[in-house]
C-alpha cells in the first residue's frame, strides 16, 4: 500500500478551501484546493502518498499523518479543521486490510499558535498615527490563538485637530513577506468575512473587531496600514 485516500461528504462550504497534510503546504502532492477533488460531483476524495507526504510510522503497525482542512482559500481561520488520520496495517496477513481512525482535533489547539507584532506608521509632520492590537479586553497582546477575537486599532494624535482613515491595510506574513489585502485605498474591507470594515468609535479613532487568522505552516504575522488624517471629518465612502 503506497498511500491512504480521505473521502469527504460533499459540503458546498468546503468549495473554495485547501486541504494539506500538515508541513507540507508548499507540497503540491500533499496539499490542494478542494474544487479540484470533487469525484463524483459530490464527494471530496484527496490522495495522502506515504513517499511524499511526511507521514509518520507508529510501531508496530500504524502509519499517521495529520490533515488540515480551511475553509478560506488562503488563511487558516477559526473555522479551519485539524484531523489525525491512522491507518493500522495488521501484522502477519498477506491480504492488506485498513482501519480509518479518525479524531477531530479543536483548531485552537492543534494549529499552531501565532503571533503579532505592533506596527506605527507616520504621516506628515503634524498628525502622529498608531496601528494597535488588543484583545477583548483592550490589553495590547502580541501572541494569539486561531479564531481568537481580536481588535486592531488605529488612532491619530493630536485627536482635537485630526481625523483618520485606515487606508491600504495588509497582513504580512513575517516569514516569507507575502502581503495580503484586508482593505482598500478607500479603507473598504476586501474580504468582509476574513477582515470587517473599520468601526469609527470618534473622528480619530478606528477600530476593526476580527477573528485572527494564520497562513498555513507559518506563524508570524504583521498588521500594517497607511494612516490618512485629516483636519476635518474624513471621508467615508464603504456602503
Amino acid at each position: 500500500m503506497d498511500g491512504m485516500t480521505l473521502i469527504l461528504a460533499g459540503d458546498p462550504d468546503l468549495y473554495d478551501g485547501r486541504i494539506f497534510v500538515r508541513g507540507q503546504t508548499e507540497n503540491p502532492l500533499c496539499s490542494r484546493k478542494l474544487n479540484s477533488l470533487l469525484s463524483n460531483g459530490s464527494d471530496y476524495q484527496f490522495a495522502i502518498l506515504y513517499a511524499h507526504c511526511n507521514v509518520r510510522f507508529e510501531q508496530p503497525d500504524t502509519i499517521a499523518v495529520t490533515i488540515v482542512i480551511q475553509r478560506h482559500p488562503m488563511f487558516i481561520t477559526q473555522r479551519a479543521d485539524a484531523y489525525d488520520v491512522r491507518c493500522t496495517y495488521p501484522i502477519g496477513v498477506r491480504k492488506v486490510l485498513f482501519l480509518f481512525k479518525i479524531v477531530k482535533v479543536a483548531s485552537h489547539v492543534d494549529i499552531s499558535e501565532l503571533a503579532t507584532t505592533n506596527t506605527i506608521v507616520e504621516k506628515g509632520v503634524g498628525p502622529s498615527c498608531s496601528l494597535t492590537v488588543t484583545n477583548e479586553q483592550d490589553q495590547m497582546v502580541d501572541t494569539a490563538t486561531v479564531g481568537e477575537v481580536l481588535k486592531l486599532v488605529l488612532a491619530v494624535q493630536p485627536n482635537d485637530t485630526y481625523a483618520i482613515l485606515p487606508r491600504n491595510c495588509y497582513a504580512i506574513n513575517l516569514e516569507t513577506s507575502e502581503l495580503y489585502s484586508l482593505t482598500d485605498q478607500a479603507g473598504c474591507a476586501i474580504d468582509p468575512k476574513l477582515f470587517p470594515e473599520w468601526m469609527y468609535l470618534h473622528s480619530w479613532l478606528a477600530v476593526a473587531i476580527f477573528n485572527i487568522f494564520k497562513w498555513p505552516d507559518h506563524s508570524m504575522i504583521r498588521f500594517q496600514c497607511d494612516c490618512s488624517a485629516y483636519i476635518e471629518s474624513s471621508p467615508k465612502v464603504c456602503l
